[in-house]
């Protein structure tokens, strides 16, 4: 609940917002249980203290919980992050993937032609996910939604390095942009 009401920071440390995600998982995991949903963090270190805009993750774990679990079979949701360099400059690598059936073909559509979900679709966790990267990143990262070979739903951010300056609070540095 404590996060949930700090959710209105502009950014979070990527600490905090993979704890919420795996809180999250927890209360999930009593309703499911061990044997049915099970999850994979890989977090890098020197990533801890980047800045994300929170429920950047937990909004693609819960779609995972949302249209991926079920008791037939066992839902492995993994989550990694890694920095990685490009020519434009050092990212913040997240991935979110599952063994589920997948993303809708039109979702996977309407993101990658205009990074807007028709809300008749319910996804609008996504969208609000977009509508703040776009605000808060002004275009600078990248999004992809994707359906893996073997099976299952796989999305990709990429988000400009960003860190907290000791001894000034978040709001402070993220006023800085």
């Amino acid at each position: 609940m404590r996060y949930l009401l700090n959710a209105g920071d502009d950014l979070v440390p990527l600490a905090q917002e993979v704890e919420h995600a795996k809180e999250y998982l927890n209360i999930q995991r009593i309703r499911y249980g061990d044997d049915i949903l099970q999850a994979d963090f890989q977090i890098d270190a020197r990533a801890a203290d980047v800045l994300v805009p929170p429920l950047s993750i937990q909004t693609f774990v819960e779609n995972t919980v949302k249209y991926a679990v079920s008791f037939d079979s066992k839902t492995l949701i993994k989550v990694t992050a890694a920095q990685t360099m490009s020519t434009e400059g050092e990212f913040l690598q997240l991935v979110i993937s599952d063994n589920g059936p997948g993303y809708p073909p039109a979702i996977l559509q309407a993101v990658a032609d205009e990074h807007q979900i028709d809300l008749s679709e319910h996804h609008i966790g996504i969208n609000n996910v977009i509508a703040r990267l776009d605000l808060l990143y002004n275009h600078t990262y990248h999004l992809k939604l994707e359906n893996l070979k073997n099976g299952g739903a796989c999305t990709t951010l990429e988000l400009p390095i960003q860190r907290a300056v000791k001894g000034e609070n978040r709001d402070e540095s993220a006023a800085g942009r």
